[in-house]
């Protein structure tokens, strides 16, 4: 049976195929990632019934009596202006990163440990399983991504990601850099770097505590507890870094330059995938952050990083909801923007990322 042209594709290509949610390898076998949200909700539901047990034990109730859940430490206190701006850019600048580099990955849709990328060897797609007959180009892999998930969309806007992906991470690690360089010039640092080993215990005593949901007592005007200090800590000096250093090193031509081609330990696959690692680690991430933001007091954590002020009224609240709607608008119409003005969008990352190209 010939195999007909894609729309809008190459004569005698694959009709064009929709990526799949994200499917994990598990020994021989694949597991569609949605499964994990029943998992979650199964380990939560367990985690409460072992947190809760646990602190019926006299050894655990003295344990979380001497770890309360944060060590005392000397730390400024409220969220300054600056602090609050760049969280607010933050946000901004990870959406269409996110969105974009999962259409640079519809363009090579699995992930491998080894390189070269062995034809079953994938351990993470967003396509269907390989066909065992074989006749399967990295050509015939491309999937097409709903234009509300990628950006531009479609299977053909590889290129447009990339640069979008590109440009767009420029403008995330400057606003990082500036964040680095604000946090120590000010004092900030002490608020997320662990200066004390009692971080440890009483971030287990934390843990134990939303467990059980008998929240550790918390002030975070003044100061994280320790789970949260480790949290963000990881977060902003070994995620954010990684996820720079892994983006350069999956690029074909800076593997080739660092000779990294041929590597069996550092390759270009093996970035990849620690990349995808990280993507998954900021996604876990900002569900667990916005989530214990709006169950442990929301009307007060929205006004410390919203308006920098404490209190329990709802002007933080209304300013995030406003914020909230804008960014919905604006990721609706992103992939139409960007579809329709490719040529602008194109010169504005190209210029961009002018200087860069000449770096590398």
């Amino acid at each position: 049976m010939s195999v007909q042209a894609a729309p809008g594709g190459e004569p005698g290509a694959r009709p064009s195929e929709r990526g799949v949610f994200p499917h994990l390898r598990l020994g021989g076998r694949w597991i569609n990632l949605l499964w994990v949200i029943p998992a979650l909700a199964l380990v939560v539901l367990a985690g409460f019934g072992v947190a809760t047990w646990l602190r019926t034990l006299p050894e655990v109730q003295d344990f979380i009596t001497r770890y309360p859940g944060s060590v005392a430490r000397d730390e400024p206190q409220g969220y300054p202006w600056w602090l609050r701006w760049q969280h607010l850019l933050n946000a901004i600048f990870l959406v269409p990163i996110v969105r974009a580099g999962l259409q640079v990955w519809a363009g090579r849709p699995r992930a491998y440990w080894r390189k070269p990328g062995t034809p079953g060897r994938d351990w993470l797609r967003i396509q269907r399983a390989m066909p065992a007959e074989g006749g399967w180009s990295m050509r015939d892999d491309v999937v097409d991504l709903h234009p509300q998930i990628g950006i531009p969309g479609g299977k053909r806007g590889g290129g447009l990601g990339r640069i979008i992906h590109l440009s767009v991470t420029m403008l995330w690690v400057a606003n990082g850099i500036l964040f680095y360089i604000l946090l120590f010039a000010t004092g900030q640092w002490t608020r997320t770097v662990p200066t004390s080993w009692d971080v440890f215990p009483n971030a287990l005593s934390a843990l134990i505590q939303y467990l059980s949901f008998h929240f550790p007592v918390t002030d975070s005007w003044s100061s994280y507890n320790s789970l949260q200090l480790l949290s963000y800590f990881a977060t902003t000096f070994i995620a954010a870094p990684l996820a720079v250093l892994t983006g350069l090193a999956h690029s074909p031509a800076i593997a080739k330059r660092l000779k990294a081609t041929d590597s069996r330990i550092l390759n270009a696959e093996v970035a990849k995938s620690l990349h995808l690692l990280v993507l998954a680690w900021f996604v876990v991430f900002t569900i667990a952050h916005v989530t214990l933001v709006l169950i442990t007091g929301a009307l007060k954590n929205l006004n410390h990083i919203v308006l920098g002020e404490q209190g329990t009224g709802w002007a933080g609240a209304i300013l995030f909801a406003v914020a909230v709607v804008i960014g919905a608008a604006l990721w609706l119409v992103a992939s139409r923007f960007a579809t329709k003005h490719q040529a602008r969008v194109q010169k504005v990352g190209t210029a961009m990322l002018g200087p860069a190209n000449k770096w590398f």
